[in-house]
């Protein structure tokens, strides 16, 4: 809860008070907004900080709120001091206890996923209070790009506001109710969304949820060319088609040829160089292909003798060290005598 701690210093003397400084203290357990960076993560070691006073009249007063906000429970003593000159004229001491809230939420389930994978959790919305609850509302709004898939129970998705809304009619004293969810993300990153809770009187609970999703390459192989039969001497020319179909780049791909002793080597052509040696022809790797690219390479081979000989190529990347391998069945027929 916010503690708004209004702050009253006035002047009794006669004279202008100037350059006066009111000092407020603080312990771990309670925290102020300038406790926290631009990004807001928090500053180990702030707690205090000062408001300047320019001057006072004689019998003038100056209100000063200080908005600190509890984070734990427990009893606090923060304290205000008037400085001036570097000498403390007053000293005030509050006494705050923090007690749990009416209202809480605690989160259990998956916490990482890829794409397209199902994230199940749990909210577990309890009533530490000894008075019952009623017309207790929970909705949990996802981020972009995730929705829920499955049945949520009772609880009512809205693809607008990109939310889902559970109402719990009572819950009693010390009463705990489980609400489950299954959701997939469509992209990748740390997807925050967020679960807030109120009843009927007022009483509110917030969760901050986190889900962070990672991406997947998924590389696939596409051979046209060397389905017709063909004669000795004849030449077979290969189209090879690599795609990545996955939701995340893959890296250091290389494609690599392994031909039959059937056949001889003539020609090459793909977006890197090769080399060739005996029977493998081997492309150099591509440093990254991204989701839905693709890149074709082109093999011309001479069939050499009679047979049905398969060509394979292999397709090995940084995240898949095994091989994707696919072969291409080639039918080789004798010359025809004269």
């Amino acid at each position: 809860d916010k503690i708004p701690l209004k702050c009253i210093i006035t002047n009794r003397g006669t004279g202008i008070a100037r350059k006066a400084i009111l000092r407020a203290v603080w312990q771990d357990g309670l925290e102020h907004p300038f406790s926290r960076d631009q990004k807001g993560h928090n500053l180990v070691g702030v707690h205090d900080l000062d408001y300047d006073i320019e001057s006072l009249a004689p019998g003038e007063s100056r209100e000063v709120t200080l908005p600190l906000t509890a984070m734990e429970k427990g009893q606090y003593t923060p304290s205000v001091i008037v400085v001036r000159n570097d000498i403390e004229e007053d000293t005030v001491p509050l006494n705050v206890y923090v007690i749990d809230s009416w209202l809480s939420l605690t989160r259990e389930g998956h916490a990482k996923r890829f794409v397209n994978r199902p994230a199940e959790s749990t909210t577990k919305v309890t009533n530490n209070a000894a008075e019952m609850m009623r017309n207790v509302t929970i909705t949990e709004h996802l981020p972009d790009g995730v929705t829920p898939i499955g049945d949520p129970g009772m609880g009512k998705w809205n693809s607008q506001a990109r939310t889902v809304t559970w109402t719990i009619p009572v819950l009693g004293p010390g009463q705990q109710q489980d609400l489950k969810l299954s959701v997939k993300a469509e992209r990748a990153g740390s997807l925050t969304g967020k679960v807030v809770a109120a009843d009927r009187a007022g009483h509110a609970a917030e969760l901050t949820t986190l889900l962070d999703v990672k991406g997947f390459s998924s590389l696939s192989l596409d051979i046209q060319g060397g389905e017709d039969a063909v004669t000795v001497g004849d030449q077979v020319s290969m189209h090879v088609t690599v795609k990545n179909r996955g939701s995340a780049p893959a890296t250091n791909v290389q494609a690599k040829f392994e031909l039959p002793r059937q056949m001889k080597f003539n020609t090459a052509k793909g977006p890197a160089t090769f080399k060739q040696v005996g029977q493998y022809v081997t492309f150099a790797a591509l440093e990254e292909l991204e989701p839905n690219a693709e890149r074709t390479y082109d093999i011309v081979l001479t069939a050499a003798e009679s047979g049905e000989p398969n060509v394979a190529v292999g397709l090995t990347s940084a995240e898949r060290p095994e091989p994707v391998r696919q072969e291409q069945a080639v039918t080789i027929t004798p010359v025809s005598p004269n």
